[in-house]
């Protein structure tokens, strides 16, 4: 470097130096807010940004990721995180380091450098906004640094220190970092003095992350009534996003010194009970003095501690290259996890080609099968369709056959039950025809039998009229008087002889009664011609030729013994 150059960076320190040690002076009228979050490593700075977000206050433009430690979130700056973490190891520290931070870095190039970086990345990170949020518990050790760069900037920074039990964080360092208790414990000493002195006689208020994990609006309340804050939210509109970010799980390694079990050294216990006190009852002007003397005497014993110090640093260190090596192998882990994730990724890409190759190709067979199957059933079932519409229509002319069939019993039984009872009739009339036929018949043999016997009277009496007749002739021709006359021989036994004076009498009446008894023999022929009529009529008749079985059977029947 030139002397030219060596020069020009002395009059910008000197500029940066001013510009630190006068800017209260230097911008009277800051209206833009940067509320500054002032708290040590793991004391619930997070919890708290996170609660100024949700009532409204502007977050960076580029915040850092969560990790399993804080997995709600930093609400940090990825730009001033490292730009704090390289403005430290300029002068030669870390955020771990337990000395005070050298006055004489002010003075220096590398102040003026950081100083104009400082202001682009606020820019960058928080535009115009009128009231935004800013925290990195690095800003504990910087409190001059970056309230000289905003108030450059034209903002007016205000401060709101919050403190966590000292045993909780160094638990907490441990756990996470693996520091020693003890050297936990003088890291919060360390910011928590560090971030009280520099801040003093500006704009600050105290609260604590008890505070807040118990009455968050409470606190909230607090910080804007003590730093004159109007929020862009009220208590009521951001609850619902309050309530959803805060939880118990957020506390971890709660404090456990009230039952003796984690002591703290003299001073670290006594700075904690006085901003405990301002946290809750407001900052008291005659603990400064206190708090200075216990810093002076930190600083004082800084290097006789040294070597402990060092001692514990190394371990730190130490700690943290274990943990980097358990980082990396983490990382080779990780880089081979996914060099093998994207080996059986391609494998399985492969096998998944062929898995698809292989279905599209079963897919193909089994649709060109499927069809063949389905040809073959759609035909074998128009087949059967075919085969039952031929056995419906054969079952329907067999039942209308049937229906006929039923039909035609039903009629031939109607017929036979009809022609049964005309049988019955007829059976009734022959048994009738039969009666009067063999009523008739007796009849006919009394007409006979009288005929006969009537006839043989008729010849009787014809003969023994001729006989009369013959022998009045021969009396009238030999002039003789039946009187005279004997009974001539023949004459039939019985019959009167006539009387001498009637015998003209006796020829008439035998006369009439010759005549009626020719009557009543043509009377009993035709009587008998109508009988045998009637007869020949019965036995040509339909009945008489369908009533013979019947008539047979009768007779069968009647001739049974």
């Amino acid at each position: 470097m030139t002397p030219l150059d060596q020069k020009k960076l002395q009059r910008r320190a000197s500029k940066a130096m001013r510009a630190v040690r006068g800017a209260s002076t230097a911008l009277p009228d800051l209206r833009r807010r940067a509320i500054v979050v002032l708290g040590m490593h793991r004391s619930g700075t997070s919890a708290l940004t996170g609660v100024l977000a949700e009532m409204g206050c502007t977050m960076p433009e580029h915040l850092m990721a969560p990790e399993e430690m804080n997995p709600k979130g930093f609400f940090e700056s990825d730009a001033v995180t490292g730009l704090n973490e390289r403005l430290l190891a300029s002068a030669g520290m870390r955020w771990f380091s337990f000395p005070p931070f050298p006055r004489e870095w002010y003075r220096s190039a590398a102040a003026a450098e950081f100083a104009a970086e400082a202001d682009e990345t606020l820019r960058a990170e928080y535009g115009d906004a009128d009231i935004f949020a800013m925290k990195d518990p690095r800003i504990c050790r910087l409190v001059s640094f970056w309230d000289a760069v905003l108030r450059r900037a034209g903002c007016r920074p205000v401060y709101v220190c919050t403190h966590r039990h000292p045993v909780d964080v160094a638990s907490s360092l441990q756990y996470r970092s693996g520091y020693d208790l003890d050297y936990g414990l003088l890291l919060w000493l360390r910011h928590q003095l560090d971030a009280e002195a520099d801040s003093r006689g500006k704009p600050r208020v105290f609260v604590s992350y008890d505070q807040l994990m118990s009455d968050w609006a409470t606190s909230v309340t607090k910080i804007g009534a003590s730093l004159n804050i109007a929020w862009p939210l009220s208590v009521d509109e951001a609850r619902p996003g309050v309530e959803g970010f805060l939880s118990s799980a957020l506390r971890n390694f709660a404090a456990r010194d009230d039952d003796g079990s984690s002591p703290m050294p003299d001073w670290v216990a006594e700075v904690h009970v006085i901003i405990e006190r301002w946290a809750a009852l407001g900052e008291d002007a005659a603990d400064h003095p206190r708090l200075d003397a216990i810093r002076a005497h930190l600083d004082a014993a800084t290097p006789t501690l040294g070597q402990a110090v060092r001692g514990l640093q190394s371990r730190a260190e130490e700690k943290k290259a274990q943990a980097g090596v358990i980082a990396g192998l983490e990382e080779r882990l990780v880089a081979e996890t996914g060099a093998l994730t994207d080996r059986l990724a391609a494998e399985a890409a492969e096998l998944n080609d062929r898995l698809v190759t292989e279905t599209t190709a079963l897919n193909r067979t089994f649709a060109v099968e499927r069809a063949a199957l389905e040809n073959r059933f759609a035909a074998e079932r128009a087949q059967q369709n075919d085969q039952l519409a031929a056995r419906d229509q054969a079952l329907a002319a067999a039942n209308e056959r049937a229906a006929l069939l039923d039909n035609v019993i039903l009629q031939r039984a109607q017929e036979i039950e009809d022609r049964t009872r005309e049988a019955a009739e007829v059976t009734a009339r022959l048994a009738a025809l039969q009666a009067d036929m063999d009523r008739l018949r007796s009849q006919h043999d009394a007409l006979r039998v009288r005929h006969d016997r009537e006839n043989r009277q008729l010849r009787q009496m014809t003969t023994h009229v001729a006989a009369l007749m013959l022998r009045d002739v021969d009396e009238r021709l030999d002039g003789r008087t039946p009187a005279a006359a004997a009974t001539p021989a023949g004459a039939r036994p019985g019959m009167p002889e006539p009387a001498p004076g009637d015998a003209s009498q006796t020829g008439t009446a035998g006369q009439a009664r010759v005549e009626e008894l020719e009557r009543q023999l043509a009377e009993l022929s035709r009587h008998s011609a109508g009988l045998e009529v009637a007869v020949r009529e019965l036995t040509s008749s339909t009945s008489w030729t369908m009533t013979k079985p019947m008539r047979w059977m009768s007779g069968r029947v009647r001739r049974k013994p």
